[in-house]
């Protein structure tokens, strides 16, 4: 016979149920997204104001709003609802700090999902998945969604965290569409130059229009280049940036560190930007979950592949989250200095908090606004 009162129910931390219905939240959010819910809110509305606009039913609407209250992105006022300050930030595509393309991303990763239990027992290879993998991974949805999470901190983190990029006189920026690091890079490293990489015509163009916008054509040059195949150059670069390339066994990582290698001058500085598993494979919780559709190294992994393809002073600079992992490396000089110890260093994320809001001058929202319209053409 079970005694109720000897269990203890609250160990461990969280239930699984509550896991395993977790899903609702974000549907909730991809739905309000796609009807355009929180844009209508930017002006303030009655239910009756609001299903006007979006044409959907009173009583549903009003309920989606019940929620939305109780996950903070909308508020009552009496008869009027309105958006709250994060719906305002990132759910208006008005917003310069506007969040969709990574929701709709995520809303486009659903389908995958829902076919889980047959991919796990089917394997990747199974065609009808490997087809809507493909689908869900589209390059444009992806250059949007990566200047989403760019904007939102990831620049800004980037560009603080790397403080040896101060003394580097040209970087190489590979598969950087659209350009929001190199961007960002330039301008915190006023000496700095970049040479940006992309494979194919309109990745070039949107790369260049950013580039064009914040006017840094004199520091920064777009260049197509097949880089997945080819060579990126003879001892060309001082710094090369790797982001979110090197994810799992399908992304030649070896191959992709010799390049970067080839391409460094004696003394030159590698980092890599990215989601890693921690090396006893407990987390963290998103590595964990990139990992299960795509693959992730762990961090032991990862520096060992950096140390076979010959760099040296491996350092962990940022371990995420929130936002990704960032590792640098050093070539070794060419007079063959002897290799220095594996070092592990870690940066607290409080350190390096991005201050959206008081801080944020309004010239400097200004200017993000009319970058996020840059890149939704």
């Amino acid at each position: 016979m079970i005694d109720f009162f000897d269990l203890e129910p609250s160990q461990g931390g969280g239930q699984p149920h509550e896991t395993a219905w977790r899903f609702r939240e974000a549907r909730i959010v991809q739905v309000a997204l796609r009807l355009g819910l929180f844009a209508a809110l930017a002006t303030p509305k009655s239910v009756a104001q609001l299903c006007d606009s979006l044409e959907s039913d009173p009583e549903m609407t009003e309920r989606l709003l019940i929620v939305l209250a109780a996950l903070g992105l909308v508020k009552q006022d009496g008869d009027i609802w309105r958006n709250d300050l994060v719906a305002q930030l990132h759910l208006v595509p008005d917003s310069p700090l506007y969040q969709g393309a990574e929701i709709e991303r995520a809303n486009a990763t659903w389908d995958l999902f829902h076919h889980l239990e047959r991919l796990v027992r089917k394997g990747r290879n199974d065609a009808a998945l490997r087809a809507l993998r493909e689908r869900i991974q589209q390059r444009d949805r992806w250059q949007q969604a990566n200047h989403v999470l760019a904007l939102a901190g990831q620049a800004q983190r980037l560009a603080r965290v790397v403080r040896r990029l101060a003394g580097r006189r040209h970087l190489l920026d590979v598969g950087g569409a659209p350009g929001s690091y190199s961007i960002a890079l330039c301008q915190r490293f006023p000496a700095l130059r970049t040479t940006l990489m992309e494979t194919d015509a309109d990745s070039v163009g949107l790369c260049q229009q950013m580039v064009t916008h914040c006017a840094l054509e004199a520091r920064i040059t777009v260049t197509q280049w097949a880089w997945q195949r080819q060579r990126w150059g003879d001892a060309a670069y001082d710094a090369l940036l790797l982001n979110q390339i090197l994810v799992g066994s399908e992304s030649q990582a070896l191959t992709r560190l010799a390049r970067a290698y080839r391409a460094l001058e004696g003394g030159g500085l590698l980092i890599v930007q990215g989601h890693f598993l921690n090396n006893d494979l407990r987390g963290p919780e998103e590595a964990a979950q990139r990992h299960l559709l795509r693959g992730t190294y762990t961090l032991n992994e990862i520096s060992s592949l950096i140390g076979e393809a010959g760099f040296e002073r491996i350092q962990l600079q940022h371990r995420g989250p929130p936002n990704a992992d960032i590792l640098t490396a050093q070539k070794p000089l060419d007079d063959g200095e002897s290799e220095v110890p594996l070092m592990m260093a870690y940066v607290s994320p409080e350190q390096e908090l991005f201050d959206v809001g008081s801080g944020a001058s309004e010239s400097s929202l200004s200017r993000q606004q009319e970058l996020l319209t840059t890149i939704r053409r």
